[in-house]
């Protein structure tokens, strides 16, 4: 005889993914195993089928950030820029966000 079936919570899916409980909130989880009142539950091997197909990591990453060097910045002419040509050595080779 075997025992109670063992079900994931939702904080059990965030630690196996490594993310918080807020993070997992727009993973788009497949839908759960079973309900328990208003607590969802998920088989393991559920979440483990579902990990190589979910968006985000692993998928493609996402959209890469744009970079912008500060060079950049300072060749569009905004305010400064030209009284300020110390920047352009002092900062040449850092980016911004």
């Amino acid at each position: 005889m075997s025992g109670p079936e063992r079900f994931w919570s939702y904080s059990d899916v965030a630690r196996r993914l490594g993310v918080t409980t807020g993070a997992l909130a727009s993973a788009g989880l497949p839908a759960p195993d079973a309900w328990i009142g208003q607590t969802r539950g998920w088989r393991p091997e559920t979440i483990e089928a579902w990990i190589p197909t979910r968006p985000g990591k692993g998928v493609g990453g996402g959209r890469p950030r744009k970079r912008r060097l500060v060079t950049d910045v300072l060749n569009e002419g905004g305010a400064g820029s030209q009284t300020r040509p110390h920047l352009f050595d002092t900062f040449a080779h850092q980016a911004i966000a």
